[in-house]
């Protein structure tokens, strides 16, 4: 299989998501296998400031993310709840059916298999010249 950071390598269903993990993963063994997997839900979402200074949040987004990489389920089940992380995968969707009045409707589910994962910095804030000990640079006439 060929690595996902590979440079000759440009895969069509490449996925990249950071996100806080919303609890610590769970690992499950497959049906009729031997084999496991590792499910983790990672939450996203966009923020912005607003015009009085204020961090808002909106679009609280989950993700379900899985693994059946050793190696990654390994790392999936060390990160604790809250934790910061970017996950490189592949989106995957599986097939489901609800009943909407009173007739069954066929939607697909979205879930990502992450082939690599990290930890992930929370950008800082930039500063205005106003928020630093640093003294503002002089204007030249």
């Amino acid at each position: 299989m060929t690595e996902l950071n590979n440079k000759n390598y440009e895969p069509n269903n490449y996925v990249v998501v950071i996100g806080n993990t919303g609890a610590e993963a769970e690992e499950y063994t497959l049906a009729g296998k031997e084999d496991t997997l590792v499910s983790l839900s990672l939450y996203t979402s966009n923020s912005y400031t607003d015009e009085n200074g204020e961090f808002q949040e909106y679009e609280a987004t989950r993700h379900d993310i899985i693994s059946f990489d050793p190696w990654v389920k390994k790392e999936l089940l060390a990160f604790k709840k809250g934790t910061r992380i970017r996950i490189q995968g592949k989106l995957t969707y599986s097939p489901f059916e609800v009943m909407i009045d009173g007739q069954y409707v066929k939607k697909r589910e979205a879930t990502i298999i992450a082939k690599k994962v990290e930890t992930a910095i929370l950008p800082s804030k930039k500063k205005s010249p106003q928020e630093t000990d640093q003294p503002k640079e002089l204007e030249t006439a």
